[in-house]
């Protein structure tokens, strides 16, 4: 569920970007709305684990610390259009 919050959170706040926007016209405004509004659009996220243990011996009876690594994937089939959109 926690994916899903954070693509819904995402979605909600380049909604709201593109609204307060001045440098895009309001026609432009409808025709991203459409592409922002929808999860399709968005990069899709991997998680993964990795190793944090900075090599500490006086520590062996711990297990070692997990980060988090959250990896972007460029979807390949945007357009060069929506993505400088992205990019403002």
């Amino acid at each position: 569920m926690r994916i899903r919050s954070r693509k819904n959170t995402k979605r909600l706040k380049r909604c709201k970007a593109l609204f307060q926007s001045t440098s895009i016209g309001e026609e432009e405004k409808e025709k991203y709305r459409l592409c922002l509004s929808s999860a399709d659009y968005m990069s899709s996220e991997h998680s993964m684990s990795e190793d944090n243990s900075a090599g500490n011996s006086s520590f062996e009876d711990q297990a070692p610390s997990k980060q988090k690594v959250l990896c972007r994937r460029p979807l390949i089939w945007r357009s060069s259009e929506l993505n400088s959109l992205f990019s403002r």
